[in-house]
């Protein structure tokens, strides 16, 4: 039940930081975030709608307006997102995060190979 708490505490964190325009601190936020949510072990508890928020806030907010150097300033960006990806994929039951994970992956990849935004 604490990851929840701690899911939506992050969460709200990422939206301040989002609407600051600070992109990077808010994808570190948005990313615990998603792993608080998925920790939560009961399905039933879990908060899945924050979940996708959290997952489109990444892919169509934070990494297309990212580059390769705010991921070089900020490393802990790239342990959280795979941890993130890890714990996504490993709730990826009968394809449920499936078009999510490609989407995360794609984005990711191109916000770190970005050297100036688009």
């Amino acid at each position: 039940r604490r990851a929840s708490v701690y899911g939506v505490s992050y969460f709200t964190s990422a939206n301040r930081a989002a609407n600051e325009k600070n992109l990077p601190l808010a994808a570190d936020y948005y990313l615990s975030a998603g792993l608080a949510f998925l920790r939560v072990r009961d399905e039933r508890l879990r908060d899945e709608q924050n979940l996708n928020t959290t997952i489109a806030r990444l892919t169509q907010t934070c990494f297309p307006a990212m580059r390769k150097d705010e991921f070089d300033a900020r490393p802990q960006l790239d342990e959280k997102f795979k941890s993130f990806v890890e714990t996504l994929d490993a709730n990826n039951v009968n394809g449920r995060y499936g078009v999510a994970l490609a989407d995360l992956r794609r984005e990711y990849t191109e916000a770190r190979r970005r050297l100036k935004l688009r």
